[in-house]
């Protein structure tokens, strides 16, 4: 097979130490931690890969792009080889982060919109029974566009904290 894509990985560790390194394009490997055994996988995806990977209730969740350019939100089960999409954002929306944490999986959407706004839309899901618990979008003016890292935490009482690499500043929900 090919080798992945060493510029575009995305990665995650499951429960039992296992590594998960998949590249945009959906190949990947699982590698054992404890005795570095590793097995070939392949993440049926519609176009590409985006954002982080975040192990949670048995799957891997992470972002894709269809052929339109609208990014969904998606979970790999590693057990059935299926891929289901639980949740699309608006077509120009982005996924910049991904958080699991007890019953709640958040997903941070970013659209840059028009040239005068760009908006984050939070999402918060039950893994479980992949219903939409949560969702909240944010608009501003373009010339405070979210560019640089931002980074998503669950915490273990629901709440998320969100910071924003190119403000310095932490937000709370």
């Amino acid at each position: 097979s090919p080798p992945l894509d060493h510029l575009g990985l995305h990665t995650a560790i499951d429960p039992d130490d296992r590594l998960w390194v998949v590249d945009g394009r959906g190949r990947g490997l699982r590698v054992g931690l404890q005795d570095g055994s590793s097995q070939p996988l392949v993440v049926p995806i519609q176009r590409q890969l985006v954002g982080p990977l975040v192990w949670s209730h048995g799957a891997l969740y992470f972002g894709e792009t269809d052929a339109q350019g609208t990014t969904a939100l998606a979970l790999y089960d590693p057990g059935s080889g299926a891929v289901r999409r639980l949740h699309r954002g608006s077509r120009g929306h982005s996924l910049l982060g991904l958080a699991a944490r007890g019953n709640r999986l958040w997903a941070l959407f970013w659209e840059s919109g028009d040239r005068s706004r760009w908006s984050v839309t939070l999402v918060g899901l039950d893994p479980v029974t992949e219903q939409v618990l949560v969702q909240e979008s944010r608009t501003a003016p373009w010339a405070t566009r979210p560019t640089g890292l931002h980074s998503i935490v669950a915490g273990e009482d629901g709440s998320v904290w969100i910071a924003s690499g190119l403000t310095g500043r932490v937000t709370f929900r």
